[in-house]
């Protein structure tokens, strides 16, 4: 049982990492698809916790709406 558990933990941590590589070395058009997608399925703090700067706002408040944030990332 453990070693199935330490499996999963372990598949799940390399799973994470390479995709944060992945996001982190990719280009600002696949970032931008990448955070829309992640803004359509869990909401605005996404957003707004992995990247404020993104959207050409580093000091923008937390207030804007899911739609508001779609629109900016689509017309940027």
């Amino acid at each position: 049982m453990w070693r199935y558990l330490d499996v999963l933990l372990i598949t799940v941590i390399v799973t994470l990492s390479a995709g944060y590589a992945i996001y982190a070395l990719a280009s600002i058009k696949f970032k931008r698809a990448v955070l829309t997608l992640l803004v359509k399925v869990f909401g605005v703090r996404v957003f707004m916790f992995f990247s404020p700067r993104l959207g050409g706002c580093s000091a923008c408040s937390a207030n804007d709406t899911r739609a508001e944030v779609l629109r900016k990332l689509k017309k940027v």
